[in-house]
């Protein structure tokens, strides 16, 4: 309902209650003073200025007075009295509540008086003070803020998540449309998990019918279909995360097709994916097929030969003299270089490369690599006839008198810009799907210290607020009941009720720090990781020892935030899995990088298992780090320990 109100009030009745509360820590502050007379205005003031805050001090008496000063003086905290019968403090938490206003108020009043003091606390009061003990309001100001504060930023986190869903599905949409087979697979379980409309028009299939497969394997003809898992099974080797391979696919009409996978292995929300790009291929010559012509041609005459590889159109291939000038074009050179025969013959190889050379490969270092290794293969950048650059595979091959005696050098070149733009697309899908794990990881922490700010400043207040009214009735029954018997029955009964609901205010503590440690947004990660780990020593029982900072590391929000959240699972994991008695924990910056480090004295991983990417409960860390553009590793021998390794950049966030 908060919501949907402040949407229909207009500006300028939103922002004169809320804009001031942003400075809550060190700025300027408004006090609005209701009620009180003269002696205890001064009283309040001076108290206040000798603890040293900034402020203006506008007091009021009448609600006429009080709703002008709301829109023109801006108060940040509103320090009212139960004193006046007109209007006072009670009244105005009820006017505030009403209208929806979010400023803080303070009840500051002479005499304690008990069911007054619940029933302001139960209309929003943020505290109730006797002005005998002002010793309290400075803090008391401050957290009132402070919680106001809170309360504006719940509608900001829900509207990120909100954003965070429309980012997934319009990722979701570009995938659906694109021309190149697109799909994204399980690792683990092989199951389907998204396949776009290109891919099943490959195959025939609809994108129901895919999903009904248990496995990508079923859409792979049979004989086939080993040695299709043994590339797949390379991508989730951890030090081949990219694969480039041919396949044969058994389409729903029974036809079976040639396509080429580009599949690349990714990690989101604590599983393994594969993401994979199709292409359909046709039937071409790979330079194995071409060495073994060439060694055929070499029995057979020069004629056959040429007519052999001037049919070829998907690779140019031609061949160099001893000064490396070029003799013979097939039509697949012209195809993709733009030369035509007549307009090549004889001109130099070098043709084909920058002439500023400077950041690419020189062509005679080529040709000298070739003559004395007799091949050479390499990737490079090459200049066709209309000036424009393209990628290309370049194969060298020295040749014998005895093969050829026209030529010196055989040349196939293929063009791989394709291939490079498949790459980049899938490390740009890459780079997006890792975004939006960032989001989705943050608006979680968003989400949790929402939770967590809720339960503060609502559930605990009213926790509080029971408390009072047990305290209350317990007087009133000491008081008004004679009877003993009855009388301590019912007090017994209250103070079991008190002691569950003492239970019940530590468990909501429990759960808040669980959900977000205020130490962590308070003093910093480094104290953040101190509170940790004797936290973890304590109900472990494993020995847990800091290395002393040499120095403060400052850092935003966000990457604090996964260092805690890396830091608590690696914890988690010793506590499962190491069977450690000690555990050390260290941070430093170390080349602009920085290093979190977690050894314990384990039993230690066995290199196995440390091989899968799925094992030993490592994902979440692996998750969050890779949204840092970080890197981690694992060191472990059975029977030593483990040792793990946390990189992240590291600048250093400005203090203000």
């Amino acid at each position: 309902m908060t919501v949907e109100m402040n949407l229909l009030l207009s500006k300028d009745d939103i922002m004169p209650h809320r804009k001031k509360t942003t400075k809550s820590k060190r700025g300027h502050l408004n006090i609005l003073l209701l009620g009180h007379d003269d002696d205890e205005a001064a009283l309040i003031n001076s108290f206040l200025k000798d603890k040293g805050l900034k402020f203006s001090l506008k007091r009021v008496k009448t609600l006429k007075d009080f709703t002008s000063a709301l829109h023109q003086f801006n108060p940040s905290i509103i320090i009212a009295d139960l004193a006046m019968s007109k209007f006072n403090g009670l009244k105005a938490l009820i006017y505030l509540r009403k209208h929806d206003i979010n400023v803080p108020l303070i009840v500051v009043t002479k005499q304690q008086i008990e069911n007054a003091a619940v029933r302001c606390m139960k209309e929003g009061a943020s505290d109730f003070i006797i002005s005998k003990s002002l010793t309290r309001l400075p803090n008391s100001i401050f957290n009132s803020i402070k919680a106001a504060e809170r309360k504006m930023q719940t509608n900001i986190s829900e509207t990120r998540l909100l954003m965070n869903y429309e980012l997934y599905e319009h990722f979701l949409k570009i995938m659906g449309e694109i021309d190149i087979g697109l799909l994204i697979v399980n690792a683990e379980t092989k199951e389907f998990i998204f396949v776009n409309e290109t891919f099943c028009k490959i195959c025939r299939y609809t994108a129901a019918e895919i999903f009904n497969f248990s496995s990508l394997s079923n859409l792979i003809a049979g004989k086939n279909r080993e040695s299709f898992e043994a590339e797949m099974a390379k991508i989730l080797k951890h030090n081949n995360p990219i694969n480039i391979f041919n396949a044969i696919i058994l389409r729903k009409d029974n036809k079976k097709i040639n396509v080429e996978f580009t599949a690349r292995r990714s990690f989101m929300n604590n599983r393994v994916l594969i993401i994979s790009i199709i292409k359909e291929v046709t039937e071409t010559l790979s330079k194995r097929l071409m060495k073994k012509l060439i060694d055929e041609a070499s029995h057979e005459n020069e004629k056959r030969y040429r007519s052999l590889i001037e049919g070829v159109k998907d690779y140019a291939i031609f061949m160099l003299d001893s000064d490396w000038r070029i003799i013979s074009w097939n039509a697949g050179a012209e195809r993709i270089v733009g030369y035509k025969e007549k307009e090549i013959i004889l001109k130099n190889f070098s043709v084909f490369f920058p002439k500023n050379r400077e950041d690419s490969i020189d062509p005679i270092d080529l040709l000298k690599k070739a003559r004395n290794d007799k091949h050479v293969e390499t990737e490079l950048q090459l200049i066709k006839k209309d000036g424009n650059k393209f990628w290309a595979s370049l194969t060298i091959t020295r040749l014998n008198d005895k093969d050829l005696i026209a030529g010196t050098f055989s040349i196939i070149i293929r063009d791989l810009t394709k291939n490079k733009i498949s790459e980049e697309l899938l490390h740009e899908q890459e780079t997006q799907l890792r975004s939006l794990a960032k989001h989705l990881q943050e608006a979680r922490e968003e989400e949790k210290l929402r939770i967590a700010r809720e339960l503060h400043d609502e559930f605990s207040q009213m926790l509080t607020v029971l408390r009072m009214d047990l305290t209350v009735l317990s007087r009133t029954i000491s008081k008004t009941i004679s009877e003993p018997i009855q009388r301590n029955s019912l007090l017994e009964k209250i103070s079991s009720i008190a002691e569950l609901l003492e239970s019940t205010i530590r468990s909501s503590r429990r759960i808040i720090t669980e959900l977000r440690p205020a130490v962590l947004d308070e003093l910093g990660l480094y104290t953040a990781i101190q509170w940790q780990a004797q936290e973890f020593e304590t109900r472990t029982g494993i020995r847990c020892k800091i290395i002393k900072l040499l120095y403060d590391i400052n850092l935003d929000k966000h990457t604090s935030t996964a260092i805690f959240r890396i830091l608590q699972e690696g914890l988690t994991n010793v506590a499962k899995h190491s069977a450690a008695t000690n555990v050390v924990i260290n941070l430093k910056v170390i080349d602009h990088k920085l290093l979190l480090e977690l050894k314990d004295n384990g039993r230690g991983i066995d290199k196995n298992k440390l091989r899968s990417p799925t094992s030993t409960g490592l994902l979440g860390i692996r998750e969050r780090v890779m949204a840092l553009n970080g890197s981690f590793e694992i060191h472990s021998d059975i029977g030593d320990g483990t040792r793990l390794l946390i990189y992240v950049p590291y600048k250093q966030e400005e203090k203000l």
